[in-house]
């Protein structure tokens, strides 16, 4: 009877458009704090860097899932910055700062759409496109930051920037070289399309798996004719682990 009762609940929050599971058969993939909690102290992000926070979804989604932990967000568009520092005011473990992050300390021109969630640096001013206007912002590395703020270890780099993921990892180069860095969630794009800049999947790899990362899970954001157009990809930092426990994806058990 009981089963019967759950099968139409189930059958007719599906008519409606919805389907209701439990967590533990979210197959992974999905939500990355959730995949994150799979691994050892996962629970415990203690610092996280976040690397082209728009106007603050993914500080704050941190917050909420992680108690404990301390969110240094940078956002160089100054009207973006505006609306990032309101939405976090009442969350003091949220830092803000209004610069990039990028492989050389300096300056670099940016696309600078209001709000815009694909707002970019420009690496060579002469090729972008005459209808967007350009704004110079202040650059720092990962690595000058974490030394000027005395930073041991970053639990979460999660860098979305619109293409410039590489130059944010290449900066960071002696955090990840001193195994300093234990998970990254980057923004990525299996091949190039025009007017969409997005880091490269493969690049990004390969220098991560150099540094000692492995591919934990990808979570898709959004698809056109041609397939995947971009999504984000977890990473773990793994050289000095060993298999461990195996957990099988949920997916495909009953709700």
């Amino acid at each position: 009877m009981m089963q019967r009762l759950k099968s139409f609940i189930s059958d007719t929050l599906l008519r409606c458009g919805l389907e209701v599971r439990r967590s533990s058969s979210i197959p992974f993939g999905v939500h990355w704090h959730k995949d994150i909690l799979f691994f050892p102290n996962g629970d415990k992000l203690e610092t996280i860097l976040d690397v082209g926070a728009n106007t603050g979804q993914t500080a704050l989604a941190i917050v909420r899932h992680f108690s404990d932990t301390r969110v240094y967000s940078f956002e160089p568009v100054p009207s973006t910055f505006k609306e990032l520092t309101a939405h976090v005011a009442k969350f003091p473990q949220i830092e803000v700062f209004c610069c990039a992050l990028g492989a050389d300390q300096g300056s670099a021109k940016m696309t600078t759409e209001i709000l815009s969630e694909t707002n970019t640096l420009i690496l060579d001013a002469d090729t972008h496109s005459k209808t967007e206007s350009l704004v110079e912002v202040p650059v720092d590395t990962v690595d000058n930051f974490c030394a000027t703020k005395g930073i041991q270890k970053i639990n979460l780099l999660k860098i979305d920037t619109e293409g410039y993921e590489m130059n944010v990892l290449r900066g960071a180069q002696r955090m990840l070289d001193q195994k300093r860095v234990d998970f990254i969630l980057a923004e990525c794009a299996f091949f190039h399309r025009n007017g969409a800049p997005h880091g490269d999947f493969s690049e990004i790899l390969q220098y991560a798996s150099g540094k000692g990362f492995n591919v934990v899970a990808f979570y898709t954001g959004g698809v056109d004719n041609l397939g995947w157009m971009w999504g984000d990809v977890l990473l773990r930092h793994t050289s000095t682990l060993h298999a461990g426990r195996v957990s099988a994806s949920p997916i495909g058990r009953n709700p």
